[in-house]
């Protein structure tokens, strides 16, 4: 059920930004035109896109992949069907494929026009993907990107060109930046489920600072202070100077000089 709300949210958004986004017109232009026959084919393609998602929640892989399939071939630059086809070969074992659906997201094109936003969860995901299919370029690229367009980029050190990713490490940080996204419903079931992936972020990579620095913000809004304590230790005592910083104002009794 909640791939089917958040892909018909996504949809939703694609859809209203096909039909009525358009660049301010000058003075001297013509007025540009909707096509009503390319927006009821795309309206049939949302379509099949929401039965796609159904299918993936009920486990029904096959059928998704079919669905699918007749979208990308039809509209070979849509993110949201390339991301979802993805999904569908990622819970199938079928990393390889996996790996080439989501590039297609994260490489979208220049006229694609894709509406599908990236965010450090998604590039983070991909990165492991291509670390088990050890293609270790992408998987560096992705994971820096991920890194870099992170709120809390600047407490992240980016790896090096030339090296390759260990993918425990790229595991870690992919249950970091899921766990991130968890908190930002903001209720306790949110914060719990956060904490579980900082948990096992930090099991993955003990020395993971960021990981270390929220787990205490979600320690401390659970009311566990004191283990959120011990955590903005681990923070500090692993982290660079940015997180030092961080650690200092949120909690300054954590902070170890």
């Amino acid at each position: 059920m909640k791939t089917t709300i958040i892909v018909l949210a996504l949809i939703g958004v694609s859809f209203g930004l096909i039909c009525f986004a358009s660049p301010p017109q000058r003075a001297h232009e013509k007025t540009r035109k909707i096509d009503p026959d390319r927006v009821r084919q795309q309206q049939l393609a949302f379509q099949v896109m929401a039965q796609a998602s159904v299918a993936i929640d009920q486990g029904d892989f096959a059928q998704a992949e079919e669905l699918l399939l007749g979208v990308v071939r039809k509209y070979p630059s849509d993110s949201v069907a390339w991301s979802l086809l993805g999904n569908v070969y990622e819970k199938q074992g079928r990393q390889q494929e996996a790996v080439l659906a989501f590039a297609r997201v994260v490489h979208p094109g220049p006229k694609s026009g894709s509406t599908l936003q990236k965010d450090s969860a998604f590039l983070m995901r991909y990165a492991v993907l291509c670390a088990k299919v050890e293609q270790w370029h992408e998987a560096r690229l992705a994971a820096n990107e991920a890194m870099a367009q992170s709120k809390l980029s600047e407490t992240f050190t980016p790896i090096p060109n030339g090296v390759k990713p260990q993918l425990t490490q790229l595991q870690a940080l992919s249950l970091l930046f899921d766990g991130i996204q968890a908190a930002k419903n903001g209720d306790d079931a949110a914060d719990r489920k956060a904490l579980e992936r900082f948990n096992a972020a930090l099991e993955l990579s003990p020395t993971l600072a960021v990981a270390s620095y929220q787990k205490g913000l979600i320690l401390d809004n659970l009311g566990r202070h004191d283990e959120a304590r011990n955590a903005y230790r681990g923070a500090a005592l692993n982290g660079n100077n940015t997180l030092k910083r961080l650690v200092k104002e949120k909690a300054p009794d954590a902070h170890l000089q």
